[in-house]
């Protein structure tokens, strides 16, 4: 089960993805595949990240599997992240997943799995791309969860 809320990335008020933060330049579009919006991204250098800005409690779990759907023609650097705090939020951890390798030009799952840390409570998630980027497309974000 997607534990994501507004996967489908429905707009907010002014027309940004509801519960998620664009950085850099990331466009949000109108393209859609199975009801779900779509956001893409072409870069020469830089950085840019699509952040889910609610944090998940993490403290009956021991992994979950976290990815979006998505494509590109030419990727340099991608990568998932999570962020890791206490009950108090304080840091505990950044994990990263490296998955330029795993990004071609036909659209699939791009998924990692992630270990929660011991001291962990509260985990938060993004998608961060560096260096050149030409014609990404990536909507469909899913965090799930083993019951």
């Amino acid at each position: 089960m997607n534990i994501i809320n507004n996967a489908q990335w429905y707009p907010s008020v002014e027309d940004k993805i509801l519960y998620f933060t664009n950085e850099g330049p990331i466009t949000y579009d109108c393209f859609c595949v199975n009801n779900h919006r779509f956001c893409s991204l072409s870069m020469e250098s830089g950085s840019a990240a699509n952040r889910y800005d609610l944090q998940i409690n993490v403290t009956s779990i021991s992994s979950f599997q976290f990815g979006y759907y998505m494509r590109a023609i030419t990727m340099e650097c991608a990568y998932l992240e999570v962020t890791f705090t206490d009950e108090e939020n304080r840091l505990i951890d950044i994990c990263r997943k490296d998955i330029t390798d795993r990004i071609h030009c036909e659209f699939q799952d791009v998924i990692r799995e992630f270990i929660i840390p011991e001291d962990a409570v509260y985990a938060k998630f993004a998608l961060r791309f560096c260096g050149k980027t030409t014609a990404c497309t990536f909507g469909m974000p899913l965090i799930i969860v083993d019951a």
